[in-house]
């Protein structure tokens, strides 16, 4: 490719083992950079128009950092690329921006992202941090940076196709503890959204401190409260919902429609309005997602999606919580994802 167009340098990084090495090497060399810097994972494949409108949406308004939307186009190959793809249009064309707007901030997700240049110079990424995308988004965030999400900045990629794969993945997601010199094995590439875990830990103070340049809000205060606590601790609420009503079926199990109704939906309120608003954000997100889902899904992996959702959610706890005993107990061994 670099041979095809004069404008493009392809640089081998020596001795390189994340995305952080390949960054903080390139504006090491380039002591004059462009004025906005697009990173992407190297399963992507961005959209033809993704750049203009990156560079649209910085010329519109004051931001730093333009976040697109990620598409999985392998649907395909595998039933479980298909309901990646459907998890994949909820959180960006409505996690992402929804969150953008109701707690006034957005995020770099890790790829896929445009940064002004002078900004990422700066910051760099912490390879030491082994989370380095995720703790660059924060830090950003914490030094008051400006982050917004447009959904026409389009970039494809693949999810996995077995659930072995899928399973490391999210454990990588979740734990964030990783040796990042098996990356550069033959096939083999990173994921974004690379462990919550260690990134909720550092970033914490976040909460209750303001940013040098004015004064944090109280929603956005509550928003980083939302994805720094409150989704660690979902991994627990979950898994005990889920513990509580098992207990029940096996101390109690239920002969008929009106005492499976009883034991279900009356035992604890709690419990009960807690199902109920799991079922109804289901509906409400489903319902957003339809309008906004890429081409590669259907309403067949809607519904498919929604029939698993449940118990989809208990695995995630699951995996939430294996995340965390790993966290605890120093577990170092990455997996990347393979790709063909």
């Amino acid at each position: 490719m670099a041979e095809e167009y004069d404008q493009l340098t392809v640089i081998n990084v020596p001795n390189s083992t994340s995305k952080a090495d390949n960054l903080n090497h390139f504006f090491s060399i380039n002591t004059d950079p462009s004025d906005y810097t697009g990173i992407f994972d190297t399963d992507h494949c961005p959209h033809p128009h993704n750049v203009r409108w990156a560079a649209e949406r910085f010329l519109k308004e004051k931001t730093d950092i333009v976040q697109g939307r990620c598409v999985v186009y392998n649907t395909n190959e595998s039933f479980l690329a298909q309901l990646i793809a459907i998890e994949f249009d909820k959180i960006y064309a409505i996690a992402h921006p929804g969150r953008s707007r109701m707690f006034e901030f957005g995020l770099f997700c890790g790829s896929n992202g445009w940064w002004r240049s002078d900004v990422i110079c700066n910051l760099k990424m912490h390879g030491h941090m082994l989370t380095e995308d995720i703790d660059s988004a924060l830090r950003a965030y914490g030094s008051g940076k400006k982050a917004v999400h447009d959904m026409n900045v389009i970039s494809y990629e693949m999810a996995p196709n077995t659930f072995g794969a899928f399973w490391k993945q999210r454990m990588r997601w979740t734990q964030g503890k990783q040796f990042l010199h098996q990356a550069h094995k033959k096939n083999q590439t990173t994921n974004h959204h690379q462990g919550w875990t260690q990134a909720s830990i550092r970033h914490l103070p976040l909460i209750w401190t303001n940013p040098p340049n004015g004064k944090r809000s109280f929603m956005e205060r509550t928003g980083i409260f939302s994805l720094l606590v409150t989704r660690e601790l979902s991994f627990y609420l979950v898994s005990q919902h889920t513990c509580l009503l098992i207990s029940f079926v096996i101390t109690n199990f239920p002969n008929n429609g009106s005492s499976l109704a009883r034991l279900v939906f009356f035992q604890y309120p709690l419990a009960e309005w807690f199902l109920f608003s799991t079922l109804g954000a289901l509906v409400a997100t489903l319902y957003f997602t339809e309008r906004v889902r890429s081409e590669f899904t259907s309403r067949r992996s809607m519904v498919w999606f929604s029939v698993l959702y449940v118990p989809y959610l208990i695995l995630q706890s699951v995996m939430g919580l294996y995340g965390h005993a790993r966290e605890l107990v120093k577990y170092s061994s990455w997996n990347p994802t393979a790709r063909t």
